[in-house]
């Protein structure tokens, strides 16, 4: 399970809203590799959960009506399997008191799956830098790799604009959750070397951006 505030990611924060328009609480959780959910929704000692079955590719929602095991029962509601580009939004009511909204998806890429940016392999390997590693080991990754750090950061900002990352006033990155559940290999397993990559300009491993600052980089430090 995993836990997080509504607006720390704009595509949950999107899919709840089409859930649920008139939730104004903050707490979210996602619960990974749901295949099979039980969506019986009725009131009992002041609890109900209510379920949206949402299809991504388009938002369709589909609303769950009431089922009591024994009054208005629908029939194979407690194992309903969620289909592959589904997902299930539920607002859980316990005691009367909202406790807020449940995401359950069939696997963890499954709500990006969709929407998925083609990322460079550079832009990869710096996203799995950020996901996998903390502030130290970038760092380190950054000498290791003899990394330009100003390159760095123009691919962390371009990562920004694509709401893979936030950076704070202090400049600090930190993966958001479509960071998290991107696909991507292990960042010690990359298996190649950026600075053979860099002298490559036409093989698109670089935004155009990301070229020119390379380029300034290669010619400031490097002509003869």
């Amino acid at each position: 399970m995993y836990y997080l505030n509504i607006n720390d990611d704009k595509l949950i924060k999107s899919i709840c809203h089409a859930a649920f328009p008139s939730y104004n609480g903050k707490k979210v959780q996602i619960n990974y590799n749901c295949k099979q959910i039980n969506l019986s929704s009725y009131w009992s000692g002041g609890s109900r959960s209510y379920f949206k079955v949402i299809r991504l590719e388009d938002n369709k929602i589909l609303n769950v009506p009431e089922s009591h095991p024994v009054f208005n029962h629908i029939t194979g509601i407690e194992n309903f399997i969620i289909p592959e580009n589904f997902i299930v939004v539920e607002n859980i009511i316990s005691s009367g008191k909202n406790l807020g909204l449940k995401i359950h998806t069939p696997s963890p890429s499954a709500m990006l799956e969709s929407q998925t940016e083609s990322l460079t392999r550079v832009q990869k390997m710096i996203l799995a830098w950020i996901v996998q590693m903390n502030s130290a080991g970038r760092k380190d990754a950054l000498t290791r790799y003899h990394f330009p750090k100003k390159v760095y950061d123009v691919i962390c900002k371009e990562l920004e604009n694509m709401d893979f990352v936030k950076i704070n006033k202090a400049g600090s990155v930190q993966a958001t959750l479509k960071a998290k559940n991107y696909p991507l290999k292990n960042s010690r397993d990359d298996g190649y070397s950026w600075w053979a990559a860099s002298y490559n300009w036409e093989t698109k491993l670089f935004s155009n951006e990301t070229k020119m600052i390379l380029i300034e980089y290669k010619q400031k430090y490097f002509s003869n």
